[in-house]
């Protein structure tokens, strides 16, 4: 007997005290009884077992273990404390709970929220846990938790600190896996509620993942109190990649280093998860490009299906066009249609196509959404409207427009030929490089067929060809179109210095881009940038564009300062004549970024590429080619200076978009997973323990079977 309870058995036993299950009588019900272990019952540690009766018999709550009598008993070596609490029947631990029963992610969110309940409750009531971990919540027979062992806890009212707890220096309180850190350092008037999120966090992490964000097996005490401090946990999305989002941030600002950027208190923690559950923007962050969009869409789809309507009737615009006209001609005399009215209709339809203009038609969607669904303009700020814009002209407008011009204009090929270029030319700036080629191959097609392979048109068609098969990353095709293209200028267009420069400035490109030959490249682009300098001068758009290839040149041969003027001269004309926003204006600030950061202008080159980054992102939208390149920018950036966890970011974002977009055995998303698999591994040596070693392994792979599936393609496709 212990008082008036009736012992049953033993339940488990720690550090502290043995658990026992016991019968009382009045009223009748089992109760778990904690003692406190013999031997170890000292002032303090009694203190610390009165400290903890006290505590939870005023905390009244469901997910909290309820305690019902604290006293002493007499087993015949002197009195032993005791307290009595409620039985939790078939319960158990929660890591062990959550195994048993397969539960999804939701509902293991759903449960943890329980959890959080409880803690905030003893939060509000003045009381720190100190000792979270699965071992000390319990869930019943019907999932609901109930957190024990108060043991530990502290009280946040500064008048009974003193007097209830004294912890000395040097003596750690809790379980080390899950102390923040803080909380290894020992200092005890420096820990507050915060320290329980960080346990909550720990908690979290190993619902998501199935294990710890620290292997500590076999470290030394000091060695793992020092990871704890300084060590970044692996990104849960490095394990399971369906993580990646908003939980995953939710979990790591619950783990931040630094208490200050930590959830503030167990009810924001809890709130964001309600808002992850819920599909609904968290707190944590801003909501990503895109993500906000998408949830607006869901949450409001009347409205919505009303905003893309409008949306598409301003994309339709040019299809629209072109219908009437046609339809006008056709009931025409056919006398009366004229080459010159054909020709006349083709320069207006195509100034319609060539202006297209998505980072404007993605603020028209924006204000348009804003209006129809009475948003203020602050939660739409972060939304890429731009991107959103690209995905509707893909949808609604690329297609149909094609199909349009080869109708209607099928008995005049070459205002036909003049469309199709220009709609592969307009689907290619905005980085649509696959689609694009239906129409710049049957483009060059009718030029060789009405004009001749030699005449200016079908070379310049053959140039945008070659350009468009590399951008697709097919690059022996590309080289056939473009020695061609070079070949026939030089024999038949010589005088045609546009022609000229325009041929040699893409053979340029194509050696220097795909790292074939410098050297060659170079002597390409000095002739183009002699020809456009004696025909147009300094100061003219072909002069600037060879001036900046030629920047990029001498930077690629270790002649760092020749490349900076060139560059800054070719940055200065492009945003005075066409502002900032200006795509080659970003193309040659994408550059310039790095070259400063590699001269010592640090601070100026990192601020031209995060301003680069986010006007490629407003301009061309989140996956087009260029924002990926400035993303892997910066990826290589943070990488050099071993801000692993910022570079694995940036450098995530680019690998999927490259594969979403390019596709996997495009050479840029190649280069991407090297990239990754390098990060890893210099991760993994800079914090071992961390499973570093086995997500660069694990990229690896992935890029073995894309590399392998690459090479039998590549043979089956051999004649």
């Amino acid at each position: 007997m212990i008082g008036p309870y009736q012992v049953k058995g033993i339940i488990g036993s720690g550090g502290m005290g043995t658990v026992v299950l016991a019968q009382q009588d009045n009223p009748r019900r089992d109760v778990a009884i904690k003692i406190m272990n013999s031997g170890v019952v000292s002032r303090k540690a009694l203190r610390r077992f009165e400290f903890e009766a006290q505590t939870l018999g005023r905390l009244q709550h469901p997910a909290i273990a309820q305690v019902y009598e604290a006293g002493t008993f007499d087993d015949g070596d002197g009195a032993r404390p005791f307290f009595a609490m409620e039985y939790v029947a078939d319960a158990r631990e929660l890591d062990d709970y959550v195994a048993s029963q397969s539960l999804d992610t939701a509902a293991r969110l759903t449960l943890f929220r329980a959890i959080c309940a409880g803690v905030e409750y003893g939060h509000q009531r003045g009381v720190i846990h100190r000792d979270l971990k699965p071992g000390n919540i319990l869930v019943d027979a019907e999932g609901h938790p109930k957190i024990i062992d108060f043991g530990v806890a502290r009280s946040t009212e500064s008048d009974s600190v003193s007097a209830t707890l004294a912890t000395e220096a040097g003596q750690i309180i809790g379980t080390l896996q899950y102390m923040s850190p803080e909380q290894v350092d020992l200092e005890p008037s420096g820990l507050d509620t915060r320290s329980d999120i960080y346990a909550l966090g720990v908690i979290l992490y190993q619902l998501m993942v199935g294990r710890l964000p620290y292997d500590l097996v076999d470290v030394s005490l000091a060695k793992a109190a020092e990871f704890i401090r300084t060590v970044q946990p692996a990104r849960p999305s490095e394990i399971n990649p369906t993580f990646k989002g908003d939980l995953e941030t939710i979990c790591l600002k619950a783990l931040e280093k630094d208490r200050e950027r930590r959830y503030q208190s167990v009810g924001d923690l809890s709130e964001d998860l309600r808002r992850f559950l819920a599909d609904e923007s968290i707190m944590a962050r801003p909501p990503t490009r895109g993500e906000q969009l998408g949830r607006l869409i869901r949450k409001n789809k009347a409205a919505s299906i009303a905003t893309v309507v409008v949306a598409l009737s301003l994309v339709a615009a040019t299809i629209i066009s072109i219908v009437f006209a046609t339809d006008a001609m056709r009931q025409r005399d056919a006398a009366e249609i004229a080459r010159a009215n054909a020709e006349e209709l083709a320069k207006v339809q195509l100034t319609q196509l060539a202006s297209f203009d998505l980072a404007a038609m993605g603020a028209s969607l924006g204000a348009t959404m804003q209006d129809e669904l009475q948003l203020d303009a602050a939660s739409l700020a972060d939304v890429d409207f731009t991107g959103a814009a690209m995905e509707l002209m893909q949808e609604h407008f690329y297609g149909p427009t094609l199909d349009q011009i080869k109708e209607s204009f099928a008995g005049q090929p070459l205002v036909q030929a003049r469309m199709l270029q220009t709609l592969a030319d307009v689907m290619r700036n905005a980085g649509v490089y696959r689609d694009a080629v239906d129409a710049q191959v049957i483009a060059l097609e009718i030029y060789t067929d009405e004009l001749g392979r030699a005449h200016r048109s079908s070379v310049f068609s053959l140039v945008k060809t070659g350009n468009l098969l590399g951008s697709l990353g097919e690059l022996e095709d590309a080289w056939i179109y473009l020695e061609e293209a070079h070949d026939l200028t030089q024999r038949y267009h010589g005088e045609d210095k546009p022609l000229c420069i325009t041929t040699k400035t893409a053979i340029g490109f194509h050696l220097h881009n795909y790292d074939i030959d410098f050297e060659a490249a170079k002597l390409y682009w000095e002739d183009a940038l002699r020809l456009s300098r004696d025909a147009f001068g300094d100061e003219h758009p072909m002069t600037m564009s060879v001036i900046g290839n030629m920047a990029l040149n001498y930077e690629n041969r270790n002649m760092p300062e020749e490349a900076l003027s060139l560059y800054l001269k070719a940055y200065e004309y492009q945003v005075r004549e066409y502002g900032k926003d200006d795509t080659n204006a970003l193309a040659v600030q994408d550059v310039l970024g790095p070259l400063m950061i590699r001269l010592g202008r640090y601070e100026e080159g990192e601020a031209m590429l995060l301003d680069c980054l986010e006007r490629n992102r407003r301009v061309r939208g989140a996956k087009h080619n260029r924002t990926l390149i400035s993303l892997t920018r910066l990826a290589s950036l943070r990488l050099q200076e071993r801000r692993y966890a910022e570079a694995s970011t940036y450098l995530e974002e680019a690998l999927a978009g490259s594969a979403e977009t390019l596709g996997d055995s495009h050479p840029r998303t190649i280069q991407r997973f090297n990239l990754i698999i390098d990060l890893h591994e210099q991760w993994h040596e800079a914090e071992p323990g961390m499973g570093h070693d086995a997500t660069a392994a694990d990229y690896q792979s992935r890029l073995d079977v894309i590399t392998a599936e690459r090479e039998l393609g590549e043979r089956s496709a051999t004649p």
